[in-house]
């Protein structure tokens, strides 16, 4: 009688399982419409993403190894096992996708852009390849917000984002549809660097990490839980963790970061490397497994460098600069006691000359032909060798020679003097490793035969920082600053055979526009009911442009933007009194208010592009202030996303 009993139960459990199973709706991945809480619990279970098809419905289930980056995907289907919408089925027919992204890296701190005084060969070699943007914008002149508006496609006051998430603003981007979310089902993708959008402090990690669901509501989101298939970077957030601790108190962020990562919520101590360096190899290795995965890939590299704190690069990236100033004055003394003539550098051209960053071609040309006990083995420039100066009065052509690398010595070694020379040595051998180490994406996709299938996309989250020896360009404000150098940021895209190599466009740009352009290049609609601030890039990236750019040309697109073609940023630094904010319309009338709504500036960037005439008070440009200062008072009011 009791195993009858336990029989009928059985069996009745048994059936309600399975009706419940039927009439269960099913859930799309990522779709707009689902809660928070649900987006929270997918990202961070990896849950089975439900594909459905005319003829048949695929479970697709993927986990991923936290030590060996490989996917292990079972599929279990009534008829075909082949899917086509999973990334192993897309292999080749989309482009793979490359974000990335420098930390206060100012619009003149690298050659592309005019910099004369850092060696950046790789990313002129990137420029060269593809288009450079010549106004491009940062969506923000801090760091926490433009990186909301890179994977969120919205301006970053949008989620009352207003300045840096940090131990005195412990919030955390809300859970909302992003890049990696959007992409999910046709890319793996990848989060490495710094992620200063909330949820890293070592307490939100920690918490994760004890859940059996690994997070559940009320959990602040980090990366995974933001739509990343994985993530390396460093806890933050928080004053207890090493980036505030150790990092940034004792400037030991980038020589000591590499023993305090962690990896998809886990501890993983990586090398001694340095940071830079640390995080570049992480890359190269993401994209090797994603080619012999045959996978699609979205990998998102967000660089640490330059921001602060300041320290020497490794090997000839420090040394290179820090040698500068004995050449210089070892050049100097010899011209004078031979009565060399000292050149007048500033007649040449501070652009087109051929200086080419510290002098490359003049100095090698100058050791091969000028220096007496020449090291036969030395190949480019290196500063840490340092030539001795010929006995004899040099040649003419020696002295053309040594002219031209004076000068382009001179041009190099602006601010390496005083106190703040170690410092400018620092910060130029920083930029120097970053580059490097774009070269080495750059690298593995060639040898991987990809740059005819991956776009790349380079640019800087804001301005250079104050204090330092990053450079603006010819742009007034730095970071912080909602005038042009806070927030015009160097932006170079490269899909070969796509875009055209070696041009570039003063089309607007801004960071908002990069998760609009990725989804349309990746094939996937935006969802409907998602409202975007940005736009995609697409037509302007692959058409023809002219070679040269001026600062000051009129913006050329015929493409309009939302809100009326304006962009808007907004930012608090310190407190709501020194906020800011900013309204661009058209490309060119700037209106600048303080935090109670108060225009306090007013520029036309066609006829001003850096911003020495405020032209406010101009009778002129009443209508136009007006109706700029009306226009933000309403974005000012409109709901926030929390």
């Amino acid at each position: 009688m009791r195993t009858h009993a336990f029989l009928v139960g059985l069996i009745t459990v048994s059936a309600l399982f399975v009706l419940l199973l039927i009439i269960q709706p099913e859930i799309q991945p990522d779709s707009p419409n689902d809660s928070a809480d649900t987006f929270l619990a997918r990202g961070a279970t990896n849950q089975p993403l439900t594909t459905t098809t005319a003829t048949t419905t695929t479970t697709t289930t993927t986990t991923y190894s936290s030590t060996t980056d490989t996917a292990h995907t079972s599929q279990h289907a009534d008829t075909d096992t082949t899917d086509n919408t999973h990334p192993s089925g897309l292999w080749g027919k989309i482009p793979n996708l490359v974000f990335i992204l420098a930390d206060d890296l100012g619009y003149g701190d690298i050659s592309p852009f005019g910099a004369r005084h850092i060696v950046t060969e790789r990313l002129e070699e990137l420029a060269s390849m593809g288009k450079r943007f010549t106004r491009f914008y940062a969506a923000a002149p801090v760091c926490s917000p433009t990186r909301a508006s890179v994977l969120t496609g919205r301006f970053p006051l949008r989620f009352d984002i207003t300045g840096i998430y940090g131990p005195g603003n412990p919030r955390h981007l809300p859970v909302t549809p992003t890049l990696p979310m959007l992409l999910q089902d046709k890319y793996y993708s990848t989060h490495i660097g710094k992620w200063h959008l909330g949820g890293l402090t070592p307490a939100h990690v920690q918490t994760r990490r004890n859940s059996p669901t690994g997070g559940r509501p009320g959990v602040a989101p980090g990366p995974l839980q933001h739509g990343f298939s994985q993530f390396i970077a460093m806890e933050e957030g928080s004053a207890d963790c090493f980036r505030l601790q150790e990092g940034l108190q004792k400037s030991r962020l980038y020589r000591d970061g590499s023993k305090h990562l962690i990896r998809d919520d886990t501890p993983y101590t990586a090398s001694n490397e340095f940071l830079t360096d640390r995080q570049g190899d992480e890359a190269v290795a993401f994209i090797e497994e994603s080619v012999e995965a045959q996978r699609p890939f979205f990998l998102n590299l967000w660089f640490d460098a330059p921001h602060l704190p300041l320290e020497p690069a490794p090997g000839h990236h420090f040394s290179r600069y820090n040698g500068m100033p004995i050449v210089f004055n070892k050049i100097q003394t010899y011209m004078t006691q031979h009565k060399i003539s000292i050149p007048k550098c500033e007649l040449l051209d501070p652009i087109n000359d051929k200086c080419s960053p510290i002098g490359a071609s003049e100095g090698r040309a100058y050791i091969t032909e000028c220096a007496a006990n020449e090291n036969p083995s030395q190949s480019g420039i290196e500063w840490d060798y340092v030539p001795n100066m010929p006995v004899s009065p040099p040649s003419p052509n020696c002295v053309n020679r040594l002219q031209a690398l004076y000068c382009c010595l001179q041009k190099t070694m602006i601010g390496i003097d005083g106190n703040s020379r170690q410092h400018d040595v620092e910060y130029r051998s920083m930029v120097d490793n970053m580059d490097a180490n774009v070269g080495k994406v750059i690298d593995a996709l060639a040898r991987l035969e990809l740059l005819e299938n991956t776009l790349i996309i380079f640019t800087s989250d804001n301005g250079p920082e104050g204090g330092t020896s990053g450079s603006a360009g010819p742009f007034s404000g730095r970071k912080r600053s909602m005038l042009e150098g806070g927030i015009r940021v160097p932006m170079i895209a490269v899909w070969k055979g796509h875009i055209p190599a070696g041009t570039e466009t003063n089309e607007i740009g801004v960071t908002t526009d990069i998760l609009p352009t990725f989804l349309d290049l990746a094939g996937i609609k935006s969802p409907s009911n998602l409202a975007l601030d940005g736009i995609s890039l697409r037509n302007e990236l692959t058409q023809q442009a002219q070679q040269h750019a001026a600062l000051n040309d009129p913006m050329g697109s015929t493409q309009q933007r939302p809100h009326n073609n304006t962009l808007y940023w907004g930012l608090c630094t310190l407190s709501p009194a020194s906020g800011q904010m900013a309204a661009l319309h058209n490309g060119n009338s700037k209106l600048l208010v303080n935090s109670a709504g108060q225009p306090t500036s007013l520029f036309s960037l066609n006829e001003d592009v850096f911003e020495k005439n405020n032209v406010m008070n101009a009778p002129l440009q009443k209508q136009t202030k007006e109706k700029l200062a009306h226009q933000l008072a309403a974005y000012r009011q409109e709901p926030r996303l929390k």
